[in-house]
This record gives structure tokens, C-alpha cells and sequence, in this order.
């Protein structure tokens, strides 16, 4: 019974790495912003954009390094966000 799983979970783990990795498989490209327009406001910073005639756009990573935590942060702003995201003033914004 045991020679019986193991045989199974490696047939099963066999398929699943073949089909996995297919040949018509493509990295999709980012798109890049336009326009990037800062406003300093008190305790944030606003970043606007001018939104992409791209479809694909859907959602932007902005990254920043906050020295709170020494470490590097990121963050997803959407489509729907119209355009503008805040954070803390003291944040290195890096786009």
C-alpha cells in the first residue's frame, strides 16, 4: 500500500511538472507611466499619473524605502485609485 502512494504521488508530481512549463509561455511586458507629477502635503506625499491607453494597465507598483523599518516597502495602486496614491512624507519614493 505505501509502494502504491508513493508510486501515485510521484506520477502525480511527473504531470504536473510537465505541464507546468509550455513553450508558448510569455512574460508579460509592464507599461510604463506618463506624466508623473508629485504633491508634498502635509504628512504624505500624492503621486499622480496620467493612465496608460494600454488595456492591459491594471494595476502600478510603487516601491519605497522606509527608514522605520529599514526595509524596502511596496505597494499596488489600481486603476480605480483615480490615478493617485499617498504615503508618509518621510518615505524615499522609488518608481
Amino acid at each position: 500500500m505505501k509502494k502504491r502512494f508513493i508510486f501515485f504521488s510521484m506520477l502525480t508530481m511527473l504531470l504536473f511538472s510537465v505541464y507546468s512549463c509550455k513553450d508558448g509561455d510569455e512574460e508579460l511586458v509592464p507599461t510604463s507611466i506618463s506624466n508623473l507629477r508629485s504633491e508634498t502635503r502635509e504628512g504624505v506625499v500624492m503621486l499622480k499619473w496620467d493612465i496608460p491607453a494600454d488595456s492591459n494597465y491594471f494595476f502600478l507598483e510603487v516601491s519605497y524605502d522606509d527608514p522605520r523599518i529599514a526595509r524596502k516597502v511596496k505597494k499596488l495602486a489600481s486603476i480605480y485609485t483615480d490615478s493617485r496614491w499617498c504615503y508618509k512624507k518621510y518615505a524615499v519614493i522609488k518608481i
